[in-house]
């Protein structure tokens, strides 16, 4: 993704900058693309002279004593900075790194394999009359759970944020349901996923992998939120970071929240809303 200095980065200007002359912070990215600025903590001196003039009730100008004053004040200022970077010639890529690249076209040309439901390996191949259908861990009782919807409430937002209006592309959404709801930071490549059928027995699912109990719970929360901040870290919405990351941020976590809301809460779903609320502002 672009650099640029978020909030967090201008702050981090104005804080380090209070502690030294200069400070020099440099965002970067892989493809080379850098952003930089530099503090420098300036203090201004204003000198003058003041002097108080009233009317009487006899409409007498009176004319006070000049008084001399000298007034100090500090601050912080930053700078972009231009960058010039030397470049690295650019060498032929190793035969490891050739089939480090081959393999992983293979391994995304799988994931993205269109499959025959027609198919029935139990007759040699031949079409049966009736279209064959692979069973499921997804009963049908499971399968019939209705959903409720709802927006997130209880939560003090910005109204300068136009939650209702501006959305996430939802392509950049919906992979990030399908990573929560499965747990596979693969499934953003797979194309026919159920996330109705994945999100009845979700919990169930969840629940082979972090145990039942608050020790193992509290490694999935860990596992959450670092999924999460994965996710984030590669945000990008063309549109809406042109009104700051932050602002993108917070449209992706509420889209997300509310679109999580659909699927029957458990307690993994409830963990992942909570830790998207940080987002929000």
């Amino acid at each position: 993704m672009a650099t640029w200095m978020s909030g967090t980065d201008i702050n981090t200007l104005r804080d380090e900058g209070a502690q030294r002359n200069h400070f020099v912070s440099i965002i970067v990215n892989n493809a080379g693309t850098y952003t930089a600025a530099i503090t420098k903590k300036v203090k201004s001196v204003f000198k003058g002279t003041n002097i108080v003039e009233y009317n009487t009730f006899d409409n007498v100008t009176i004319n006070g004593k000049a008084v001399p004053f000298e007034e100090e004040k500090s601050y912080i200022e930053y700078y972009y900075l231009e960058i010039t970077k030397e470049e690295i010639p650019i060498t032929p890529k190793s035969e490891l790194e050739l089939r480090l690249e081959e393999v992983r076209k293979s391994a995304k040309s799988y994931i993205n394999r269109k499959t025959d439901l027609t198919y029935n390996p139990y007759l040699n191949n031949k079409q049966p009359s009736q279209e064959y259908k692979y069973p499921t861990f997804f009963t049908e009782e499971e399968m019939g759970k209705s959903k409720e919807s709802s927006k997130p409430e209880n939560l003090e937002l910005d109204p300068s944020v136009a939650y209702d209006d501006d959305h996430i592309d939802s392509t950049i959404l919906e992979n990030t349901v399908k990573q929560i709801i499965t747990g596979d930071i693969f499934s953003m490549y797979k194309q026919n996923i159920d996330l109705d059928k994945w999100a009845v027995n979700m919990e169930k699912l969840y629940d082979k992998r972090f145990a039942d109990n608050k020790s193992e719970f509290d490694s999935f929360e860990y596992w959450a939120d670092t999924l999460l901040e994965c996710i984030e870290n590669e945000l990008y919405d063309e549109k809406l970071i042109q009104k700051g990351r932050e602002y993108m941020d917070a449209i992706w976590a509420w889209d997300t929240i509310v679109r999580l809301q659909d699927y029957p809460t458990n307690k993994y779903i409830d963990k992942f809303i909570n830790s998207l609320e940080r987002w929000l502002i």
